[in-house]
Order: structure tokens, then sequence, then C-alpha cells
């Protein structure tokens, strides 16, 4: 797994800096134009999706931190159908995380990798969420019941995670809990 990262990282690293380029590119060019709106209107685009990466950037489980990073990168940054509702104070909410590095990314490559292309097409949406109350992660899927078929039935978890979904009308809650914490 960890080469497998490695070499997804060394991708998003390659494809942000081309991107970046291909940005002070464009904005050079409408300046050169005389269409500082147009500039102006890019900059602010480029600036969203770098914040973006930034507050990828402060997960402090190195591993979630280059999948998730990645994952973004593959979708396009595209806010509208891969949600991140990280916490302000990164630090509080990580800290039952610390020796699940591992497990809760493989985990979480299992389950997002498979619906990869549904995002992309736009047939799903998902919001990731992580919630402090009892350390869990919530991955909410919306869009064509059709493409989630494949989430609802399998069955997720390791000896220290428990991953447990509920069917709504529109769509699939999946939880990621710490075993110890799978009742609470």
């Amino acid at each position: 797994m960890y080469q497998e990262l490695l070499n997804k990282m060394l991708e998003v690293q390659k494809n942000m800096r081309h991107d970046l380029m291909n940005d002070v590119q464009v904005i050079h060019g409408y300046l050169q134009l005389n269409h500082p709106e147009k500039a102006l209107n890019y900059s602010q685009r480029t600036v969203k999706r770098l914040q973006r990466y930034q507050r990828l950037g402060k997960i402090p489980l190195p591993l979630l931190q280059c999948f998730l990073t990645w994952y973004v990168s593959q979708l396009e940054n595209d806010e509208d159908v891969f949600m991140l509702d990280l916490p302000k104070n990164m630090n509080g909410a990580w800290q039952a995380w610390q020796d699940e590095d591992g497990a809760l990314t493989q985990l979480l490559m299992e389950i997002l990798c498979p619906v990869q292309d549904a995002l992309v097409n736009r047939t799903i949406k998902c919001r990731l969420s992580i919630l402090s109350e009892a350390p869990t992660f919530s991955l909410l899927f919306e869009g064509d019941k059709e493409c989630l078929t494949g989430l609802i039935h399998a069955h997720y978890g390791t000896e220290t995670l428990y991953c447990s979904h509920e069917e709504l009308s529109s769509g699939l809650l999946m939880m990621i809990k710490r075993s110890g914490h799978a009742r609470s």
C-alpha cells in the first residue's frame, strides 16, 4: 500500500505543477490582452482549488492525506461531487484515528475507488465527514441507486474498524468507527 500511495502522490505532484503553470500562463495571457476581470476570475478559481489542497495537507494522518489528495485530484477537484467536511481544528477530531491511519486509508480506498467513475460522470455524489462525538467517518452517497448497488451489498471492515451502512431514499449512508466504538 505504501508504494501505491507514494506513486499516487508523485502523480498528484506532477499534475499540480503542470496545472499551476497552465493557470499562471492563462492569467498572464489575460493580463497581456488587457482583460483584468478575466484574469481575476481565473486567479480566484485557481486559489480556491489550491485552498482545497491546503486543507487536505492539514490532515495529520499521512496515508489518509495522501490518498484523499490523490482522489480529489482525480475528480478534478470538483467539490460538487466529492465534498469534504473537515473539522476546523484538525488535531482534536483526528486523535482517535492516529493508530488507524493504514487501516482507515485502506478501507476508504476499498469504498471510494470502485465509485470513482460514477463520481466523475456525476451519476452520484459523496460527502465525507469526520465526526468527533464518537470517532466516526461518515460517507453519504446520493444519486443513481444502480451505481450504489455494489456498495450496498459489500461488507467492509477490519479487526479494528467497523463499517455499517443504511439505505436512504436518496442514497446510502456509511459509518466507519473504531471497533471499540462500534456500538456508540
